[in-house]
C-alpha cells in the first residue's frame, strides 16, 4: 500500500510539474513595445552632430523629433538643420526629415534604422541640387545603421526563459517587438 501511496504522489508531482511548464510558456509575452519616448531618448544622445564637406560646407543636426509611419513601414525622424559655408559665413537654417526602414542585429542585440531616405521641405529650388547631395552624404554617414535601442542583457529573459526577437512592426504607438523562444 505504501509503494502504491509513492506512486501515486509520485505520478500527480509530475502532472503538476509539467502543468506548471505549459502554463509557464503561455505566460511568457508573444511581443514587447518600445515607445516612441524610449527610441526617442535614444536617437537624442547621438545630437547635435556637425560634419565638414570637403571643406566647403559645415552640415549640423541637431534636435531630432521622432515618429512613427505604420502606412510607410518606416520611422521619420525630424532634424534641425544648419549648412553653412566656412568661406561665405552664409548659413541656411531649416527641418530635415529622414524616413528609415528598421532591421535587427543579433550580434548586437539592436534595432538598427536602415535605408534612410532624404526629405528637405520647403528647400528653395536653387539650392536643392547641391545641399541634398551633401545632406544626403551625411545623413547617410549619421543614419545607416545607427542603433535605436539595444536590448540589455536579461531583459527579454522571461522566467528564466531567454526570448528572442523575431520580427519588428511599425505601430501608432511605437515598435511592436515579436518574442519567441
Amino acid at each position: 500500500m505504501l509503494n502504491q501511496l509513492k506512486l501515486f504522489l509520485a505520478l500527480v508531482l509530475t502532472v503538476l510539474i509539467a502543468g506548471c511548464a505549459g502554463g509557464l510558456q503561455q505566460m511568457l509575452p508573444g511581443s514587447l513595445t518600445l515607445t516612441p519616448n524610449q527610441l526617442q531618448n535614444t536617437l537624442a544622445k547621438g545630437f547635435p552632430f556637425t560634419k565638414n564637406y570637403l571643406g566647403l560646407i559645415d552640415v549640423t543636426f541637431a534636435n531630432p523629433q521622432l515618429s512613427m509611419q505604420p502606412d510607410t513601414k518606416r520611422i521619420l525622424s525630424g532634424l534641425e538643420t544648419t549648412f553653412k559655408n566656412p568661406l561665405t559665413g552664409t548659413p541656411y537654417t531649416g527641418k530635415l526629415n529622414i524616413s528609415s526602414a528598421l532591421g535587427y542585429d543579433p550580434v548586437t542585440r539592436s534595432v538598427l534604422l536602415k535605408e534612410p531616405q532624404l526629405e528637405i521641405p520647403g528647400l528653395s529650388p536653387l539650392l536643392v541640387g547641391q545641399l541634398t547631395k551633401v545632406a544626403n552624404i551625411v545623413a547617410n554617414e549619421k543614419l545607416k545603421e545607427y542603433k535605436i535601442h539595444s536590448f540589455q542583457p536579461g531583459e527579454l529573459n522571461f522566467f528564466g526563459v531567454p526570448l528572442e526577437p523575431r520580427g519588428i512592426e511599425i505601430t501608432a504607438k511605437g515598435l511592436l517587438v515579436s518574442l519567441a523562444k
